[in-house]
């Protein structure tokens, strides 16, 4: 008979787990607000976020030169 290797794996992101204290009112009200907004709002963020994380863009001198 044929011998079958079998590699098993150890999926830690299934066994990791996130507790929230309940009891901690700034948590619910941070909570509250993000699932008040609106997908175009949330999009708006992010964008915004992103905008303001740039410091520098490079353009290459002779991208427009012909």
């Amino acid at each position: 008979m044929d011998e079958i290797e079998v590699e098993t794996q150890n999926n830690t992101f299934a066994s990791a787990e996130t507790k929230i204290d309940i009891h901690d009112n700034d948590n619910i009200k941070e909570h509250r607000v993000e699932t008040e907004k609106t997908p175009s709002e949330m999009k708006d963020d992010s964008y915004e976020q992103h905008r303001k994380s740039i410091c520098q863009i490079l353009v290459s001198q002779y991208m427009n030169a012909q």
